[in-house]
């Protein structure tokens, strides 16, 4: 049976993994983000379950760095999520040893919030800096992915994914196979 978002609830926090191809039994092909008070509780459970993509937030280490590179000791892909006001100068030297970089384009919390424009700014110096330093990270979006924006990062921004939710994919009158189609014409 798929799954196609599960939260864990930790006493009165509440982690949410937005994962795709997942199955009760396994997360091959999977990816999973970390909320800062999580990421240590939770990441080697999830590396051991079978995730293939371990996200963290860089304000949740002490040392990031030492945490991205245990993710790869596990043979697993690492990413970043950066929150809206989090700099890009504090991750620039994490991602030679990074795999994903998600930017968030809303404050988290809260689902169906729309896309905070002055993000987009981010996404094209990350895609400038993984040109100019020949770095492989792929970009992605969580937050705020109305067909506008995914057009505009995906076309303009070379973004490569994108976290849906209420704006194209939840609560919609078509079934998800249909909103995922749409979303691949944008």
């Amino acid at each position: 049976m798929a799954i196609d978002m599960k939260a864990i609830h930790d006493s009165q926090r509440t982690l949410v993994m937005g994962v795709l191809n997942i199955t009760e039994d396994s997360f091959s092909d999977g990816g999973l983000w970390l909320a800062p008070e999580a990421a240590k509780a939770h990441g080697e459970a999830m590396m051991k379950a079978g995730a293939d993509i371990i996200y963290i937030h860089p304000e949740s280490e002490l040392i990031p760095s030492a945490t991205l590179e245990l993710i790869q000791l596990e043979g697993k892909k690492t990413g970043l999520i950066l929150n809206p006001c989090t700099s890009l100068e504090t991750v620039k030297d994490m991602l030679p040893i990074t795999d994903y970089v998600m930017i968030m384009a809303v404050n988290p919390g809260f689902a169906g919030r729309e896309f905070m424009p002055y993000t987009r700014q981010k996404f094209i110096e990350l895609d400038n800096y993984r040109k100019e330093k020949g770095l492989n990270y792929h970009l992605m979006l969580d937050g705020g992915a109305t067909r506008e924006v995914i057009a505009d990062l995906y076309h303009n921004c070379n973004v490569e994914g994108f976290v849906l939710g209420k704006q194209e994919l939840f609560f919609q009158q078509d079934d998800y196979a249909t909103c995922i189609d749409r979303i691949r014409t944008f």
